[in-house]
């Protein structure tokens, strides 16, 4: 519930408890019933709830960011590959390399963002 109150309202994951503090229990009878130290594991369902600590889909127009003919590496995608970037931080990229005549392709600085469906 505190999740709703939070500017922006975190998106969270729900996970029933009764339903895993069931399934703990039935693993626990079943551990101490057949004296098994390494009990089986078992996926549990929940559900993403989807708030506004999401971050907005890129919507691409019609033709692609980078053309295939045109390939480039910008300087900012060098970075680890664990960390996304964000729509800004590629527009900038971009717009910077335009500047700079590292890319010719017009359609290179088309992006846009959208909100997320809620």
């Amino acid at each position: 519930m505190l999740c709703k109150l939070l500017g922006p309202p975190l998106t969270t994951v729900r996970m029933e408890r009764y339903e895993h503090v069931s399934m703990a229990a039935e693993i626990l009878i079943r551990m101490i019933e057949y004296d098994s130290a390494h009990p089986e594991p078992y996926t549990l369902p929940c559900r993403l709830i989807v708030r506004g600590s999401t971050a907005p889909r890129i919507r691409w127009l019609e033709e692609p960011l980078i053309p295939q003919h045109k390939q480039i590496t910008p300087v900012s995608c060098r970075r680890s590959t664990s960390r996304l970037l964000s729509a800004r931080t590629i527009t900038r990229s971009i717009s910077f390399m335009m500047r700079f005549k590292q890319v010719r392709h017009p359609s290179c600085s088309r992006i846009t963002a959208e909100p997320a469906g809620r």
